[in-house]
């Protein structure tokens, strides 16, 4: 999504922008479904329903699965794609254990930014994300796996 877009999008949420401004007309079936976001956004019981599924995500669960994905993208920036950083699962779960650690030090001595407590829990999440991209969630061997 373009910058421009999100902006957009971001400001019909927030209604503080004028889609005109932008050079071209909202369809009205677009702005139904942006009044009906800003309304359910202002419920604190918000359930967003996954189209064609059934399937109910609270408000919390969404942003906790947005923020992991955004990490991972940093990840992805930051040291490649997992398809050409690949690990082990041992090798994934001692890099989490890394990540994990970090987390007990900024609950300990605190931590602002990316050093902070919440950060160091995406960041341990999305590694662990990361490893079951590469790996996947289905486990087909019996025993111990290395």
């Amino acid at each position: 999504m373009s910058e421009t877009v999100g902006k957009l999008i971001d400001g019909l949420l927030a209604d503080l922008v004028d889609p005109e401004m932008y050079g071209f007309a909202i369809p009205d079936e677009v702005r139904v479904r942006v009044r009906d976001i800003r309304r359910l956004m202002r419920q604190d019981d918000y359930v967003h329903f996954v189209e064609n599924t059934g399937e109910a995500f609270s408000v919390s669960q969404l942003l906790a699965i947005d923020a992991m994905l955004r990490e991972r993208d940093h990840q992805d920036q930051k040291h490649g794609p997992i398809s050409t950083h690949g690990h082990t699962l041992g090798e994934w779960i001692i890099i989490a254990e890394a990540e994990l650690a970090e987390a007990k030090v900024a609950l300990i001595k605190g931590g602002s930014g990316r050093n902070s407590l919440r950060s160091e829990i995406v960041q341990t999440a999305a590694t662990l994300l990361a490893c079951l991209e590469q790996h996947g969630v289905d486990d087909p061997h019996a025993g111990r796996q290395i």
